[in-house]
């Protein structure tokens, strides 16, 4: 017997006015052309539960147990390279037979899907560490200072390079139709190397290197391209530079150049492009070219410069005014690497060590600074709330520093070395007794 089509809840609804308006369930189906056992049906559900809408149903019985939900979980969080197939036999192994599609239905509701391991630089501890110590130095920077750091970095663009993701509408058996199909050549066939930099105020130049790149071609560049770069981008005075530890640019000779041009220098951890936001203009920049299907390495050249010097400046701006997150998710992730360039979920799990971050505790007499842990399992809302927070507590702490006497100066000072000291003033006679253990 065929499935009949669902009444639509207007008909349902008129049944019941009908039926209320005091019609019989056979006046009811003649006149609205259906079953009487329909009619008789939607009105007992409107006696018993005093609506017509559909009510929950029951469904199906989940073929794993609550139990073995546990169980492949935790195998999953444990190690979670293990496939489908070895879940199945684990159930099978306790009793369960299920296919890998309830093994992906199931971990899907519990927030897991099965994806593709992102590729990363490699970490050793050494580059871990380094990571948190620069995230933790750094993650209460004013945004003004991120804005006075120009940026930079090289990157290779192929001819047939896997420059972005590309999809298709196609049908069935169609995947190897000319149209639906990326051409690929041995090696890329051919590409060329690009360097340039950025601030939040704009993209700098942009330079191709024509050769292999050693310490002195490096230093030329810089002397030709990074100062004009900072004149047009119109930087503050003692503007900060930003490049990786690729050995051209840790060089001694290049140090030693940088050290008479009196370059502020960004210390920068080794391994770490994710904390670089010229890897997004880079993305874009690829992203660009591809659109526009360069037809040989001349144009791929031309175009390059061209789409570069479109990249708006609100992008730059927002990807250095968004610095903070970056820092953030690596400390959340004890300095491995982070997510998504840019975005950042809106509650990332602290899982790391406690994160150290200064707040100001006011006093009526006293002023001092204290440190908090943030326990496990806070989210970038609370860091970020307890960022502005922070930021009251400062212009609160100007205004009341501005108009203290050099007197309550005194005393607080002399309050804040009695608690290093574990001494205590007494006011009356000058004497120190001991503190509170």
């Amino acid at each position: 017997m065929a499935k009949t089509k669902e009444l639509s809840k207007d008909t349902r609804n008129k049944i019941v006015d009908l039926h209320q308006a005091g019609k019989t369930e056979s006046a009811i189906s003649k006149q609205l052309g259906m079953k009487k056992s329909t009619v008789g049906a939607i009105i007992r559900k409107w006696k018993t539960y005093k609506t017509t809408d559909n009510l929950p149903r029951s469904g199906a019985p989940r073929k794993i147990s609550p139990r073995g939900v546990k169980m492949i979980t935790r195998t999953v969080s444990k190690n979670p390279r293990t496939t489908r197939g070895d879940l199945v036999n684990d159930l099978q192994r306790a009793g369960t037979t299920v296919t890998k599609a309830t093994i992906s239905n199931t971990l899907r509701r519990k927030g897991l899907k099965y994806c593709s391991a992102r590729r990363v630089p490699l970490l050793k501890p050494v580059h871990v560490r380094a990571r948190l110590k620069f995230a933790r130095e750094h993650w209460d920077d004013p945004e003004e200072d991120w804005e006075n750091v120009i940026w930079s970095d090289e990157t290779k663009i192929e001819f047939f390079g896997k420059n972005s993701t590309c999809r298709v509408w196609r049908r069935k058996n169609a995947e190897l139709h000319p149209k639906n199909t990326i051409p690929t050549v041995k090696h890329g066939g051919g590409n060329i190397m690009l360097w340039s930099c950025f601030s939040a105020k704009g993209p700098g130049r942009l330079i191709r290197v024509k050769e292999g790149m050693n310490g002195a071609m490096y230093r030329e560049i810089l002397s030709k391209n990074l100062l004009p770069s900072a004149r047009a981008l119109k930087m503050k005075r003692g503007w900060v530079f930003q490049h990786d530890n690729d050995p051209k640019h840790t060089a001694r000779a290049t140090k030693e150049w940088l050290r008479k041009k009196h370059f502020k220098v960004l210390e920068w951890p080794s391994q770490s492009p994710d904390l670089n936001p010229i890897e997004n203009l880079w993305r874009e920049l690829k992203i660009r070219v591809a659109q526009r299907q360069p037809q040989n390495i001349t144009a791929l050249e031309e175009i390059c410069m061209e789409e570069w010097a479109k990249l708006p400046a609100t992008v730059c701006k927002n990807l250095v005014a968004t610095y903070r997150k970056r820092l953030t998710s690596v400390i959340a992730n004890k300095g491995y690497s982070r997510g998504n360039l840019v975005t950042f979920p809106a509650a990332v799990t602290m899982v790391g060590q406690a994160c150290k971050m200064p707040v100001i505790r006011m006093g009526e007499d006293t002023l001092e600074l204290h440190s908090v842990d943030l326990e496990l399992g806070a989210t970038e809302k609370q860091i970020l709330e307890l960022q502005v927070k922070q930021a009251q507590l400062r212009q609160r702490k100007a205004a009341l520093e501005s108009s203290w006497t050099d007197a309550q100066l005194s005393q607080a000072q002399r309050t804040k070395d009695a608690a290093h000291t574990g001494f205590t003033p007494c006011r009356s006679s000058g004497r120190h007794e001991p503190g509170p253990r």
